[in-house]
């Protein structure tokens, strides 16, 4: 049966009597087992649940066929640190509430852990430097565009993430385990590999890089703060420099990379 959309809120309706949203998937905040996060930049957060496996049944996922004892995880993307920060203590706070109490103490506990390590195992691997030992001076989740689209048009955008070291700078594609972005290089892996791949472990792939020397201009958009450009001297005469059009989440974010990207040109 069709129904109107949004649905009329009856008369005297209270919060237990509305409709749920929907959702592609939900999840008791009891079974919520670790967060953690980016430490470079506070980017993201990702939630890991552990739902218990009924008769020892092993699930498998039909976007990706990965097998796992109900365990999801979910990536989000803050951008922002204090956002990154309230979101922990919140999420926390409510797993803590909703989790079993024996003798008057909760049991359920939420394991947060700084996920850098993990970042620099995936730079490591995305430019087959087996010893990477750069400082990550700067990590950001944001956009590329091009400069024949419309910046506006979700649609024309690409999501990267910038990761800035004393000498270089990089755009990556970075994908997660048990996305769907993820399943086609998982498809290619070393089984002795893939077994022991996490749901929401970090894989990136190198799209573009360039010497800190080589940034000959970095500004912000006067139409939209969001977006930044880095202008990359060509390595040939005969080409035009090469622009990164990048879109942040915010201003805030935006003039941090100009900052960052700025003191180290000059330093």
């Amino acid at each position: 049966e069709h129904r109107r959309f949004p649905s009329p809120i009856p008369c005297r309706a209270t919060f237990q009597d509305a409709l749920w949203p929907h959702a592609y998937c939900r999840q008791p905040l009891k079974f919520l087992r670790k967060i953690s996060f980016d430490g470079f930049g506070f980017q993201r957060l990702t939630l890991h649940f552990k739902l218990p496996g009924l008769r020892d049944e092993v699930y498998v996922q039909p976007e990706n066929g990965m097998m796992s004892m109900f365990d999801y995880s979910y990536v989000i993307f803050t951008c922002n640190q204090k956002k990154t920060i309230q979101l922990i203590q919140s999420l926390q706070q409510a797993a803590k509430e909703a989790s079993p109490i024996v003798g008057g103490v909760s049991i359920g506990t939420v394991l947060v852990e700084n996920d850098n390590n993990s970042i620099i195992d995936a730079v490591s691997k995305a430019l087959s430097r087996p010893n990477f030992s750069d400082d990550i001076l700067h990590y950001q989740i944001l956009h590329q565009t091009w400069s024949n689209s419309n910046q506006d048009d979700e649609g024309n955008c690409a999501r990267r993430c910038l990761v800035l070291t004393n000498d270089e700078m990089f755009l990556f594609n970075e994908t997660y385990a048990g996305d769907l972005s993820a399943c086609a290089a998982l498809d290619h892996m070393d089984m002795s590999i893939s077994s022991s791949v996490r749901y929401g472990d970090i894989s990136m792939r190198t799209i573009a890089s360039a010497s800190v020397e080589d940034v000959s201009d970095v500004s912000i958009s006067n139409e939209d703060p969001k977006f930044v450009t880095l202008t990359i001297k060509s390595q040939s005469r005969l080409r035009r420099p090469i622009p990164w059009l990048l879109k942040c989440k915010d201003r805030e974010n935006a003039e941090r990379l100009v900052h960052d990207v700025r003191r180290l040109c000059s330093s």
